[in-house]
């Protein structure tokens, strides 16, 4: 009957900005009916990739001085109350409460030491039940990676203007916190060829299509991304060259194609849209060393060069 008279008492005196619908049911029986946007994407991310879901929680996410305040309540009354440093705790914290099956009688609370510095937490109006441990900083597991596999479309620019293509990428396997995965392009460039022993003046058409395997690594920051990565592979180009060569008076033309070896070093920022979408966009940074075969008339194309684009793409995480 206590318990009745103070829930009543603080639902009637809280303030007009709490008098919302009920809050909508979310992933693995958790209710979030307060929460920082962001730390709810965070939290859900975390709900997602967690195979158990034996209980159902009422959670709230207050943010404080010291980090993020939990309060969770299951249909029983129980509570569960912590205090953790962000949101990739908060997220390993409740996928945990919420695997849990409840089966157990709660452990007596152990007691913590004293904080070296005055500890402000500010408690959530909505909530109801007796007190429970606030203030304990929670136990989080250590990071995981991110479950999700990103594969992206989209094209490749040069900067001057002098070409440009199609590329896709796909994340194949966890390595650890590193990732695993290829990438394919096809693209078009355009080279003058510079005053050298062999030629006046000319130009190198090149169309080139890559295959190679990556390994990259990710780092979060909320809904955005930051990942590099190498990769190593084959490029397969065609090349066309329209030059004149030193002592001839004429211009000439000839076609050759070669399959060589290519490194590229790529970063990629990415912001998500929604749960599974988002929009890349980065520098592509290769090197190839190619050379086209000669006849008796014509001398012999090389090229041996730093080639820079830029990679902008939609992505889809499965």
């Amino acid at each position: 009957m206590r318990r009745l008279l103070l829930t009543t008492a603080v639902v009637l005196v809280a303030p007009p900005a709490f008098a919302q619908p009920a809050p909508r049911a979310e992933m693995c029986g958790v209710t979030f009916v307060r929460a920082p946007d962001e730390v709810r994407y965070v939290i859900e991310q975390w709900l997602r990739a967690e195979p158990r879901c034996s209980s159902s929680i009422e959670l709230r996410v207050v943010p404080t001085d010291g980090g993020l305040y939990l309060l969770a309540q299951r249909p029983d009354g129980r509570i569960h109350e912590r205090l953790v440093p962000d949101a990739q705790s908060a997220g390993v914290l409740v996928a945990s409460w919420v695997a849990d099956d409840w089966t157990a009688p709660p452990l007596p609370a152990e007691p913590t030491p004293a904080p070296s510095a005055p500890l402000t937490v500010i408690v959530d109006p909505l909530r109801v039940g007796p007190p429970g441990t606030a203030g304990v900083v929670a136990s989080a597991a250590p990071h995981r990676s991110h479950a999700g596999k990103w594969i992206s479309l989209g094209m490749i620019v040069q900067p001057d203007n002098e070409g440009g293509g199609f590329r896709g990428e796909v994340e194949l396997a966890n390595v650890g916190a590193w990732k695993l995965g290829a990438a394919l392009s096809y693209s078009e460039h355009h080279l003058d060829l510079m005053q050298s022993a062999s030629w006046s003046f000319g130009t190198l058409t090149t169309t080139d299509t890559q295959v190679l395997a990556q390994l990259g690594r990710t780092a979060r920051w909320g809904r955005w991304e930051l990942r590099a990565a190498l990769g190593l592979g084959a490029i397969h180009t065609r090349a066309n060259v329209w030059a004149q060569a030193q002592g001839n008076g004429g211009f000439t033309s000839y076609d050759d194609d070669a399959t060589f070896l290519v490194g590229e070093a790529t970063g990629l920022v990415t912001r998500r849209l929604g749960d599974s979408w988002g929009l890349g966009l980065g520098p592509v940074i290769s090197w190839a060393n190619e050379s086209f075969a000669s006849d008796s008339v014509n001398p012999g194309i090389q090229r041996k060069e730093v080639l820079v684009t830029v990679f902008g793409s939609l992505r889809y995480e499965l």
